[in-house]
């Protein structure tokens, strides 16, 4: 971009992502403290949802938390019977994790709330503003940590 962005701009688009984020996860965060969870429990949730069989490795990778972290919240999903585990057949030290039914059906009742944030934001601008939109989040993150979404960025 060769023009140049105000300070005051910046300013604002950090805020503006601030309190975005807090509008996203404001309905969601209700609904997990409802069952006793918190966000590291739906982060955990939406990446198997899109990634079953994870081993506990790479999902400790996709969440970038220490292994004692992630023990305390995975125990809580699995007595919820939010998540279950199976041995690989071949290694039995890896761990495969999948939601169980009901977890499944906690992490869509979960998406489709912040979904809505984000379809009553996008039906009020133009379409082309949701391309950039994407563009400008997927360049806010590295580039090893694209390989980590759940569906391709398409450019």
């Amino acid at each position: 971009m060769n023009k140049e962005i105000p300070d005051s701009t910046y300013l604002l688009i950090t805020e503006l992502i601030y309190y975005g984020h807090m509008e996203l996860v404001r309905q969601a965060d209700e609904t997990l403290s409802q069952k006793g969870f918190g966000r590291p429990h739906y982060r955990v949730l939406h990446i198997i949802k899109n990634n079953p069989g994870m081993t506990t490795k790479k999902l400790l990778l996709h969440l970038k938390i220490t292994a004692a972290s992630l023990n305390r919240t995975m125990n809580k999903l699995i007595d919820a019977k939010y998540i279950l585990q199976k041995n690989d057949l071949n290694d039995r030290r890896q761990r495969h994790h999948f939601l169980t039914k009901s977890g499944n059906d906690f992490q869509e009742k979960i998406y489709s709330l912040q979904k809505k944030v984000l379809k009553d934001a996008f039906d009020k601008v133009e379409g082309e503003s949701l391309e950039s939109f994407i563009k400008v989040l997927a360049y806010m993150i590295s580039e090893d940590d694209h390989s980590l979404l759940s569906v391709p960025i398409p450019f």
